[in-house]
């Protein structure tokens, strides 16, 4: 074997939040299956006089509860990383194929290599520990501006709130002031895309504004332009003049 064959695996800082969890796993006497966070699967709980011993493997992954949102139907869907020793890959599920076991192996298999062997009561307990600890909650927005509820301007790349732009995270979830968001266009049936002005400015004063804009702000300029628009008045004006 050529020294170029061998990959090494490192670890990273979600070692951690598995161990986490195998941890908090373990202490629900209730459940029926455990966690291995080292090999990443699960396995069914052995009970016997002496000791407690590792069962049947269940599965050749584990699942880190991310989010719980509600669609626009009200119906509730959990955003969960699957993790395997190869790779890893965050889902959206439904609460109707984590609760049957057929639909929720075939769901795992869809998305990557991802084999969930378990039983349906073996599900129904992974399924309670999943609600019980998917404590964040995801809000989507289904279109891009302003939204008054939470006074924060969306956009495909960032968010603008208070003065401060934010980055979605590889996921494209915005954290915002201990809150979570996630802008969902491509979702929206109701979302129109209105086609752009082609109409030049005319007022010289108004090129050269919006010039002077752009130099000082570069790419984000119309930033201040939606600020002022809002909270100044003077946007009013400005788009008048085009």
């Amino acid at each position: 074997m050529k020294e170029n064959d061998v990959k090494s695996v490192k670890t990273n800082g979600g070692d951690g939040i598995y161990l986490f969890w195998e941890v908090k796993m373990g202490m629900e006497i209730e459940l029926t299956i455990l966690m291995n966070s080292t090999d990443r699967y699960y396995y069914e709980k052995v009970d016997t006089k002496q000791k407690q011993t590792e069962g049947e493997r269940l599965s050749n992954f584990i699942i880190e509860p991310l989010f719980v949102m509600e669609d626009s139907y009200k119906r509730v869907k959990y955003i969960l990383k699957f993790v395997s020793n190869v790779y890893s890959k965050v889902v959206e599920i439904d609460g109707e194929t984590l609760a049957i076991n057929s639909s929720f192996k075939k769901f795992c298999m869809s998305y990557g290599m991802f084999n969930w062997r378990g039983k349906q009561h073996q599900l129904d307990d992974l399924a309670e520990f999943i609600m019980a600890n998917t404590t964040k909650k995801l809000t989507t927005k289904t279109y891009s501006g302003f939204n008054s509820s939470e006074k924060i301007w969306f956009f495909p790349t960032h968010a603008y709130f208070k003065g401060n732009i934010y980055f979605p995270d590889k996921d494209d979830i915005f954290e915002i002031n201990n809150h979570y968001y996630k802008l969902e266009l491509d979702k929206d049936d109701d979302y129109v895309a209105y086609p752009p002005i082609m109409a030049s400015p005319t007022k010289p004063s108004v090129t050269k504004f919006v010039s002077d804009l752009k130099k000082l702000y570069g790419n984000y300029f119309y930033l201040t332009c939606l600020w002022q628009t809002k909270n100044v008045g003077y946007g009013t004006s400005f788009m008048h003049g085009l």
